[in-house]
């Protein structure tokens, strides 16, 4: 179904229901669908759900409320009102491949013509790895955000379509890594990024709101005061970045110049990345160049709304050292890794296995291991101990029958 009539904005929702959050997403579609789209907004969604006993098994204290709650499946369709959707539904595919993800935003674009794209993307988020797990498939998978990156370029380069506002709907990805990422090339595929400034609920941004406001602005309107009333009616900890090459770029550099001040300093003081952070010791050799990237984060935000008062940095960094060998990999893949001191004083003595520094273009999912799930289910429910959440994790594993090779 293809609209030839060229909108202000269109907003294209990827929701991620192949995990635990399933009944979240399924809320917020239903938030999506209240608003709908209007004559100057289109809203295109592509939505998934899983079988009702993984839910049951990672959160075991979780009440069913509604009987679509628990189905399988993934479903895209354009929200045109409360009562009017066009549905198609697809195979049950696997959300976190990101060729998944780059079939849903050239349909979406290409059938949906706007001024202006907005692209809001609901789900868990990893660390400093990626985004979007899911459980559905024959391991369990994760978008790792070079390949997330990767897809949002090749849109560019396809449809020649950049995406004004990425909205991160997914805890603590306000991380230099990731907006490192997303600006690595001279003419980044995002313009700007909004998202909550720590972590947000497990139910998501109000995306009726959302909607609500977009309707009310003009696409001509500058970033600032889009961005400025959307955390305004969002009523959120949120913050909003602006992706530009340059300043990621120095930032970077300011980075991996602090860390080699720290490497070439034969010292025991500030054992660890974090302590080089944090350390207010004026004497230090580094103390200048800390001030200078202190001074300096502040560029890339284009506003801020922290209604919770709580002290907050602009951005984080990945500051504890890395023994493991599999998340010693994983953080070398990104291009903030890749010729940076700072990532030698993570890895200590250890060394990535692939030590490349060449960028790579890839268009497949991450394989999570059993580690991983274990800190993704440890982080569902925190409230329970390692024993517990040790056998929901064997639990999951025995139901799906997952086996990774060595």
């Amino acid at each position: 179904m293809q609209n030839d009539q060229q909108k202000e904005w269109t907003i294209l929702f990827y929701l991620n229901g192949n995990n635990e959050l399933q009944p979240e997403m399924l809320q917020s579609k239903l938030f999506i669908e209240k608003e709908g789209s209007d004559g100057t907004v289109n809203i295109v969604i592509q939505y998934s759900f899983v079988e009702k006993h993984i839910i049951e098994i990672i959160r075991p204290k979780y009440r069913f409320n509604n009987d679509a709650e628990g189905q399988s499946g993934v479903i895209r369709y354009s929200a045109a009102g409360p009562d009017s959707t066009f549905h198609e539904e697809l195979r049950n595919i696997n959300m976190a491949d990101p060729m998944c993800f780059y079939n849903f935003l050239e349909w979406g674009i290409t059938n949906y013509p706007a001024q202006k794209y907005i692209l809001v993307l609901g789900g868990h988020v990893f660390q400093y790895i990626g985004l979007m797990p899911d459980y559905s498939q024959d391991l369990p998978y994760l978008m790792g955000y070079p390949e997330m990156v990767n897809v949002l370029n090749l849109i560019k380069k396809n449809i020649g379509k950049k995406i004004d506002l990425l909205v991160l709907d997914t805890c603590y990805v306000n991380r230099i890594e990731m907006l490192y990422e997303l600006g690595k090339e001279p003419d980044p595929p995002v313009s700007n990024v909004l998202t909550y400034i720590n972590g947000g609920p497990a139910s998501g941004l109000p995306y009726d709101l959302l909607i609500k406001t977009i309707k009310k602005i003009n696409s001509t309107v500058t970033d600032k005061f889009l961005l400025s009333k959307l955390m305004e009616n969002l009523n959120y900890d949120l913050i909003a970045y602006e992706i530009d090459h340059n300043k990621l770029e120095s930032i970077k550099n300011l980075y991996s110049d602090l860390a080699d001040c720290r490497l070439n300093f034969n010292s025991s003081s500030c054992s660890f990345p974090y302590e080089l952070l944090t350390n207010v010791d004026e004497n230090l050799p580094w103390f200048d160049l800390r001030k200078k990237l202190q001074d300096y984060m502040p560029e890339l935000t284009i506003c801020y709304n922290n209604i919770s008062r709580k002290p907050f940095g602009h951005f984080y960094v990945s500051a504890q050292t890395i023994s493991d060998q599999h998340k010693i990999d994983l953080y070398h893949r990104l291009a903030f890794a890749k010729k940076n001191s700072w990532s030698k004083l993570l890895y200590g003595l250890h060394s990535p296995i692939n030590t490349s520094d060449e960028a790579e273009t890839n268009v497949h999912p991450t394989i999570l291991k059993s580690n991983d799930l274990y800190a993704l289910i440890s982080a569902m429910n925190p409230n329970l101990g390692l024993n517990e959440n040790n056998e929901i994790l064997s639990k999951l594993i025995e139901y799906k029958g997952w086996k990774w090779k060595n």
